[in-house]
C-alpha cells in the first residue's frame, strides 16, 4: 500500500544547479528547521510523507521541484535535510502563489524567505 502524503509540506529555496545535480541527498540550510523536524516525526508516526517543495534561489515564482523528506538534523549551524525521489516540475510550472500557508492564506508573490510551512497542493503525485 503506497504511503499519502502529510497534509502540511515545506516550501524552501535552492539554487537551480544544486536541483539539476540529483534526485536524492542533502542540503544545508542557515535556519533552524524545528517545525519542519516535528512535522517529519508526526507524519512518519502516521505512516505517511512529508513533501518539501522547491522554487529556485535566483528566480522564486516558479515552482520547480519537489521531494520527499526523509531526515531532518539541526544544529548549531542550521538544519541538513535529506531527500529522495526529487521529481521536477515541467512547463507549465505552478507558481509560487498556488502555495497555501498553514494559516490558509496564499504564499505571496512578495515571500522571499527561504522556508515555509504550507498545505500540501494537490499537484504533487
Amino acid at each position: 500500500m503506497a504511503k499519502e502524503l502529510a497534509p502540511l509540506c515545506i516550501y524552501t529555496i535552492k539554487h537551480s544547479r544544486d536541483l539539476l545535480k540529483r534526485r536524492r541527498g542533502t542540503f544545508h540550510e542557515n535556519r533552524r528547521w524545528t517545525t519542519a523536524r516535528r512535522l517529519l516525526e508526526r507524519a512518519q508516526g502516521d505512516h505517511q510523507l512529508l513533501a518539501v517543495v522547491f522554487a529556485q534561489a535566483e528566480f522564486t515564482d516558479d515552482l520547480v521541484a519537489w521531494a520527499y523528506l526523509t531526515d531532518i538534523q539541526i544544529d548549531n549551524d542550521g538544519t541538513n535535510y535529506t531527500f529522495s525521489k526529487l521529481t521536477r516540475f515541467g512547463p507549465p510550472f505552478p507558481k509560487k502563489t498556488d502555495l497555501f500557508k498553514r494559516n490558509g492564506k496564499r504564499l505571496s508573490v512578495e515571500f522571499i524567505r527561504p522556508y515555509a510551512i504550507c498545505q500540501t497542493p494537490p499537484f504533487l503525485d
